[in-house]
């Protein structure tokens, strides 16, 4: 369960990261109105597509980081029981 919130929040962690550098890079290079709400769904969409096509690699960083923690805590576990 915990593995799978920590992989909706890096999804939706890189999606915010994207959405807003998106917004940032059209209102610097055009006169867009910075408020403008189709900038703002199309950054939010921008997003999502890259954290949707980066999930693959992120989930097996999470993965790989759940299993080292859990090594860790197996080990600290037992090394206090013996």
């Amino acid at each position: 369960m915990w593995r799978n919130i920590a992989k909706m929040v890096v999804k939706e962690g890189i999606s915010l990261y994207v959405a807003r550098g998106t917004h940032d890079f059209v209102v610097d290079h055009t006169d867009t109105d910075p408020d403008s709400i189709p900038l703002k769904l199309g950054s939010m969409v921008v997003g999502e597509v890259v954290a949707t096509k980066a999930k693959p690699y992120t989930d097996k960083a999470v993965d790989n980081a759940a299993d080292w923690i859990a090594k860790k805590r197996n080990k600290t576990t037992e090394s206090s029981i013996s």
